[in-house]
């Protein structure tokens, strides 16, 4: 198998990866585009009310080893186990940054013990300012657990992640939600109030002329990564990197919510 197929089918693979493991990753606006750029550019995310900067402050590098990559490329499955400790650092590494941003937001208390009433005052300003939105609430593991006590819930298997009902809430459980004081922690928002900006990395001097050296940038779906080898060794080093920024897109859209 050529290098150059090697190198993609690594880097398609490390793509679905990362995109599976994704929950606010799925959640937010995503900027993409294929032009390349570095650690620190600013980018313009185009809105209706005007453009807002996203600093591509994250580049994340991650290497994984695999053994006579010719034959495991062949056998997605094998191949599959091999990348999964890279897709899983890439995805942990957006999913973190997106949700620290709900430190940003304007700050709601969500009294546990009041039910359901709790929610309804927190979304009514959500509902006036933007009718008809989905409102979704990212929740730590304690206050996902104490929400399925609610009347009104329900559940589901989406994407074989498991999403919660409250009423007009969907709501998400993340290991990045902390706590805070004794406090569950949560961020509540519509659409357009989170944006994840996802840039080509910059090019890795490779030297010229050798067969066994291949690099390749794949993107789906608004992501991209890139990934880069010397596929001539018996033990392969491929090394995924990935160029992304976040940012609050509109605060009005969006809640710091402290469960307690």
């Amino acid at each position: 198998m050529e290098v150059a197929t090697v190198v993609k089918a690594v880097a398609l693979e490390m793509l679905d990866s990362v995109a599976g493991k994704l929950q606010m990753g799925n959640l937010v606006v995503r900027d993409f585009s294929p032009a390349e750029a570095k650690a620190h550019d600013v980018v313009d995310v185009q809105l209706g009310s005007g453009p807002v900067p996203i600093s591509l402050d994250y580049h994340m590098e991650t290497a994984c080893l695999i053994p006579d990559v010719s034959k495991v490329a062949e056998h997605s499955e094998l191949l599959r186990t091999y990348l999964l400790p890279c897709g899983v650092a890439l995805s942990e590494s957006v999913e973190s940054k997106l949700l620290e941003l709900h430190t940003k937001f304007g700050r709601r208390n969500i009294v546990l013990a009041r039910g359901n009433d709790a929610l309804d005052e927190v979304g009514f300003a959500l509902d006036v300012a933007f009718p008809g939105s989905q409102k979704r609430l990212v929740v730590s593991g304690a206050a996902f657990a104490e929400l399925r006590k609610f009347s009104r819930w329900t559940e589901s298997l989406t994407d074989g992640k498991l999403v919660g009902k409250l009423k007009d809430w969907l709501v998400y459980r993340s290991q990045y939600i902390g706590h805070v004081y004794y406090h569950s922690q949560g961020m509540g928002f519509v659409d357009g109030a989170v944006g994840l900006v996802v840039r080509r990395p910059p090019p890795i001097g490779l030297p010229q002329g050798s067969q066994c050296l291949g690099s390749e940038f794949v993107s789906a779906n608004g992501l991209g990564l890139k990934v880069t080898a010397n596929a001539c060794q018996l033990l392969v080093q491929f090394t995924t990197d990935a160029l992304f920024g976040v940012g609050i897109l509109d605060a009005r859209r969006g809640f710091a919510l402290d469960f307690i």
